[in-house]
């Protein structure tokens, strides 16, 4: 049966400059793909601290709003048309079109200063000592009830600690209405023996009570914050 064979043409020179062909893949064919393009690669999200003012978009959902709130391991955006919605810190964002992971802001260490009235601020933090703050100091120790056992009056599984109530008041803790300025009235009766003095003032306070977000928007009182510690 005749067979074929096929015929080599061209020089010796031609052949080897086939093969010096350099290899666009080198030793690994996965390390360097030549149709990856820089435009085809994602980015890599970078952490970046949340400051108030920010704008940032979620990736998911599309809203984009400026930074209100970082508190509690949460972001609060409000959007240009004023509505506020609540995200949770992490990855999934982006700032300037660059993919960002959104870390709290780091505070600086809080330093203790004494004001002019006598408080002490805190960051941002007014601490007043008020003698009229509700303790347990003067307060007689454990007294025996015939057949009720002892009646503590003071705190503590043992009832002998000491203790006092620490109000902590917010920016709203109270309300205040000044209308105008004060009246000021004086008459004389039983030909002018006797006087009378009278003063009228328009004046009203209020305790603010405020909805949260985070209760379906139910009115709670952010003010006042009491606290019961040991002394």
């Amino acid at each position: 049966m005749p067979t074929r064979r096929a015929a080599c043409t061209g020089t010796v020179d031609q052949v080897s400059s086939i093969g010096s062909v350099a290899d666009r893949y080198g030793t690994d064919v996965l390390a360097n793909n030549p149709h990856d393009t820089l435009k085809s690669r994602r980015p890599r999200s970078v952490e970046r601290a949340a400051e108030i003012g920010m704008v940032v978009e979620d990736a998911q959902s599309g809203y984009v709003g400026a930074v209100l709130r970082v508190e509690a391991g949460n972001l609060e955006l409000e959007d240009r048309r004023g509505r506020v919605r609540v995200f949770p810190l992490g990855p999934g964002f982006l700032v300037d079109g660059q993919p960002v992971i959104l870390t709290a802001p780091q505070r600086a260490a809080a330093t203790a200063t004494r004001t002019k009235s006598g408080s002490v601020k805190v960051d941002g933090l007014y601490i007043q000592e008020f003698r009229h703050v509700y303790n347990t100091s003067g307060a007689s120790g454990a007294v025996l009830v015939p057949g009720g056992g002892a009646l503590h009056s003071k705190w503590g599984a043992a009832g002998d600690t000491d203790g006092c109530q620490v109000l902590f008041l917010g920016a709203q803790a109270l309300g205040m209405a000044d209308i105008g300025a004060p009246e000021w009235n004086e008459k004389g009766f039983d030909y002018d023996n006797s006087q009378g003095i009278a003063m009228g003032k328009i004046l009203g306070f209020l305790k603010p009570k405020f909805g949260t977000i985070y209760e379906n928007n139910t009115v709670e009182d952010f003010g006042v914050l009491s606290c019961y510690v040991a002394q």
